[in-house]
Protein backbone atom coordinates (compact mmCIF):
# COMPACT_ATOMS: atom_id res chain seq x y z
CA UNK A 1 0.00 0.00 0.00
CA UNK A 2 2.24 2.83 -1.30
CA UNK A 3 1.03 6.38 -1.18
CA UNK A 4 -0.95 5.85 1.85
CA UNK A 5 0.14 8.07 5.37
CA UNK A 6 -0.07 6.08 8.48
CA UNK A 7 -0.81 9.18 11.16
CA UNK A 8 -0.16 7.69 14.65
CA UNK A 9 -3.41 7.57 16.84
CA UNK A 10 -2.55 9.37 19.85
CA UNK A 11 -1.25 12.48 17.22
CA UNK A 12 -4.65 12.40 16.05
CA UNK A 13 -6.57 12.32 19.22
CA UNK A 14 -4.25 15.66 20.06
CA UNK A 15 -5.16 17.72 16.73
CA UNK A 16 -9.06 17.03 17.26
CA UNK A 17 -8.97 18.11 20.80
CA UNK A 18 -6.81 21.27 20.06
CA UNK A 19 -9.75 21.88 17.13
CA UNK A 20 -12.68 20.94 19.31
CA UNK A 21 -11.24 23.41 22.66
CA UNK A 22 -10.21 26.36 20.43
CA UNK A 23 -11.88 29.88 21.89
CA UNK A 24 -13.17 30.81 18.43
CA UNK A 25 -16.36 28.45 18.79
CA UNK A 26 -17.43 29.52 22.19
CA UNK A 27 -16.99 33.09 23.58
CA UNK A 28 -18.08 33.69 27.09
CA UNK A 29 -18.03 36.96 29.01
CA UNK A 30 -18.27 37.51 32.74
CA UNK A 31 -20.40 40.74 33.93
CA UNK A 32 -21.16 41.03 37.28
CA UNK A 33 -24.90 42.06 38.44
CA UNK A 34 -25.20 45.61 39.18
CA UNK A 35 -26.75 46.66 42.69
CA UNK A 36 -30.32 47.75 42.74
CA UNK A 37 -30.40 51.57 43.11
CA UNK A 38 -32.08 51.22 46.13
CA UNK A 39 -31.57 49.63 49.90
CA UNK A 40 -33.98 48.40 52.30
CA UNK A 41 -34.60 48.44 56.10
CA UNK A 42 -35.81 45.88 58.65
CA UNK A 43 -37.72 47.44 61.35
CA UNK A 44 -38.09 45.06 64.20
CA UNK A 45 -40.03 45.62 67.64
CA UNK A 46 -39.55 43.78 70.91
CA UNK A 47 -41.90 44.18 73.98
CA UNK A 48 -40.94 43.18 77.88
CA UNK A 49 -42.75 44.10 80.72
CA UNK A 50 -45.26 42.89 83.83
CA UNK A 51 -48.38 40.91 82.00
CA UNK A 52 -48.87 39.46 78.00
CA UNK A 53 -47.86 42.15 75.62
CA UNK A 54 -47.80 40.06 72.47
CA UNK A 55 -50.59 42.00 71.52
CA UNK A 56 -48.88 45.01 71.77
CA UNK A 57 -48.50 47.20 68.19
CA UNK A 58 -47.39 50.69 67.25
CA UNK A 59 -46.95 52.87 63.86
CA UNK A 60 -43.77 52.89 61.90
CA UNK A 61 -42.94 55.68 60.37
CA UNK A 62 -40.16 56.69 58.14
CA UNK A 63 -39.04 60.52 57.34
CA UNK A 64 -42.62 61.47 58.81
CA UNK A 65 -44.36 59.08 56.43
CA UNK A 66 -46.45 56.42 58.09
CA UNK A 67 -45.42 52.96 56.94
CA UNK A 68 -46.64 50.31 58.26
CA UNK A 69 -47.77 48.95 62.31
CA UNK A 70 -45.72 46.60 63.93
CA UNK A 71 -46.38 44.29 67.16
CA UNK A 72 -44.53 42.39 69.53
CA UNK A 73 -41.76 40.48 68.22
CA UNK A 74 -42.66 41.60 63.87
CA UNK A 75 -40.78 42.60 61.38
CA UNK A 76 -41.50 44.77 58.86
CA UNK A 77 -39.74 45.45 55.99
CA UNK A 78 -39.37 48.83 54.19
CA UNK A 79 -38.13 48.24 50.43
CA UNK A 80 -36.70 50.45 47.87
CA UNK A 81 -35.55 53.36 50.17
CA UNK A 82 -33.12 55.43 48.28
CA UNK A 83 -29.47 55.73 49.59
CA UNK A 84 -28.84 58.51 52.34
CA UNK A 85 -29.71 59.50 55.66
CA UNK A 86 -33.55 58.71 56.80
CA UNK A 87 -35.16 58.52 60.43
CA UNK A 88 -37.08 55.38 61.49
CA UNK A 89 -39.65 56.37 64.16
CA UNK A 90 -42.45 54.56 66.30
CA UNK A 91 -45.28 56.14 66.83
CA UNK A 92 -49.03 55.60 68.47
CA UNK A 93 -47.24 53.93 70.78
CA UNK A 94 -49.86 51.78 73.59
CA UNK A 95 -50.87 54.19 76.95
CA UNK A 96 -48.57 52.51 79.54
CA UNK A 97 -46.22 51.51 77.23
CA UNK A 98 -42.48 53.65 76.68
CA UNK A 99 -39.68 53.11 74.51
CA UNK A 100 -36.59 52.44 75.91
CA UNK A 101 -34.58 53.13 73.51
CA UNK A 102 -35.87 56.30 71.97
CA UNK A 103 -39.14 56.67 69.81
CA UNK A 104 -37.02 57.48 66.19
CA UNK A 105 -33.67 56.54 64.93
CA UNK A 106 -31.23 57.45 61.92
CA UNK A 107 -30.09 55.38 59.84
CA UNK A 108 -28.29 55.32 56.75
CA UNK A 109 -29.06 52.88 53.61
CA UNK A 110 -26.54 52.16 51.19
CA UNK A 111 -27.23 50.80 47.50
CA UNK A 112 -28.18 47.50 47.13
CA UNK A 113 -27.89 46.96 51.04
CA UNK A 114 -30.13 45.60 54.13
CA UNK A 115 -30.17 48.00 57.29
CA UNK A 116 -31.49 47.30 60.49
CA UNK A 117 -33.30 49.41 63.14
CA UNK A 118 -34.31 47.99 66.18
CA UNK A 119 -37.06 49.36 68.93
CA UNK A 120 -37.90 48.43 72.32
CA UNK A 121 -41.14 49.13 74.25
CA UNK A 122 -41.62 48.35 78.29
CA UNK A 123 -44.97 48.13 79.38
CA UNK A 124 -46.34 48.12 82.59
CA UNK A 125 -44.90 49.13 85.67
CA UNK A 126 -43.19 52.31 86.51
CA UNK A 127 -44.17 53.56 82.82
CA UNK A 128 -46.07 56.61 83.43
CA UNK A 129 -50.11 57.32 82.26
CA UNK A 130 -50.28 59.24 79.46
CA UNK A 131 -53.84 60.10 80.59
CA UNK A 132 -54.03 63.51 82.12
CA UNK A 133 -54.96 63.74 85.36
CA UNK A 134 -56.78 66.64 87.78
Amino acid sequence: MKGLTFIPVPLLCIAFCLGACSDESRESTFEPEEAPPTGDIIVQMSVSGSGDYTAVGCGVMLDGHYCSHLHSGDRVTLGEVEPGPHTVAVVQIPKGCAATDGTSKAVYVQRGQTSDVRFSLHCGDGIPSRKWQR
